[in-house]
């Protein structure tokens, strides 16, 4: 696969190195973190080349510590090969480190300078962070690619928010507003996406499910386009604009956005249909004391009590890709 030869030849580039060396340069695909008691477990995705085909072979290792550094440290100890960390696409977490609260974990990866602020984070249900590495994937590639390629599309269709580390790290250390994680669950012997995590501070307080996760995408703006459904049929939005407005003792949020609809009664239906679905994500934010848009920043009030109104403006773009026809 090209992708990791140019991974390799930025290491090159970056290290000094020359294409002799390249043997010893391994790069991690993604990392999946678990709390022992009070140590940090690591397990590392390796993508290693193969010499007959274009598609590199993957293998994991692991260490454990109680900080994050020297987790990552001992994941590479022993190892003839260097471990590049900066190109990791996805950072797995799970239930065990979510338990006591992701402040101290993330706070200590944006420290680590092996780490790129720029990874995603995401949140693997139901299971140990390091089982997503026996998921097959469908590409035969490593699924730290897999995930890190989904993960990519579904930002750009607005179907997943955009949480990469660093942007994780900025909500968890400003005060009235909270971060939300991706999330993915194993199905056989697959990996898919499935919904988000919501958190209050650092600690987890609910979950939205696939259709309400991209709708809070829309909300926070997160792609060039977004599918919302209306009946299980897909209502597929362009040039979408979100404007946090103050009103009095109250925030409205107004939405604007093009609807691939032909009718003016498909618009109306589209503007009705985006609202009604606006507003219960924001109660369902309410409910978990998740303030993912960040009012309380904003307003400098606490989430809960702040009066929230949704206004949604829709206008037909021509296109029969999505449309209710």
């Amino acid at each position: 696969m090209k992708r990791l030869g140019a991974a390799l030849l930025v290491c090159l580039m970056l290290s000094g190195c020359s294409w002799k060396d390249a043997g010893d340069l391994s790069a991690v695909t993604a990392g999946a973190i678990s709390k022992q008691g009070q140590r940090y477990a690591l397990t590392a995705e390796l993508a290693v080349p193969k010499a007959d085909s274009a598609v590199p072979e993957s293998k994991q290792v692991s260490g454990s510590a109680q900080t994050m550094e020297q987790a990552i440290d001992d994941t590479g100890a022993g190892l003839d090969t260097q471990l590049y960390w900066s190109h990791a696409r996805v950072l797995f977490f799970d239930d065990s480190v979510m338990e006591s609260g992701i402040r101290s974990c993330v706070r200590q990866l944006h420290a680590d300078s092996a780490v790129r602020p720029s990874v995603r984070l995401c949140v693997v249900r139901d299971a140990s962070a390091d089982e997503i590495f026996s998921c097959a994937s469908i590409s035969g590639e490593p699924i730290g690619f897999s995930v890190g390629d989904s993960l990519s599309y579904a930002v750009q269709q607005s179907q997943m928010p955009d949480m990469p580390l660093y942007r994780v790290y900025n909500a968890l250390e400003t005060q009235g507003m909270d971060p939300v994680l991706p999330a993915v669950s194993i199905e056989g012997e697959q990996a898919q996406l499935d919904g988000c995590a919501l958190f209050s501070g650092e600690t987890c307080t609910g979950w939205l499910n696939q259709e309400q996760t991209a709708v809070l995408a829309l909300l926070l703006h997160s792609g060039e386009q977004a599918t919302l459904y209306d009946d299980g049929e897909p209502l597929v939005l362009r040039e979408m604009r979100v404007q946090l407005v103050q009103n009095q003792e109250a925030w409205d949020i107004r939405l604007r956005a093009e609807a691939a609809c032909d009718r003016e009664n498909q618009t109306q239906r589209a503007a009705r249909v985006t609202q009604e679905q606006c507003t219960r994500v924001i109660e369902r934010l309410k409910q978990a004391d998740c303030d993912a848009l960040g009012i309380g920043r904003l307003s400098g009030q606490a989430w809960r009590t702040v009066p929230v109104n949704v206004s949604v403006t829709m206008t037909a773009a021509q296109s029969t890709e999505g449309g209710n026809q």
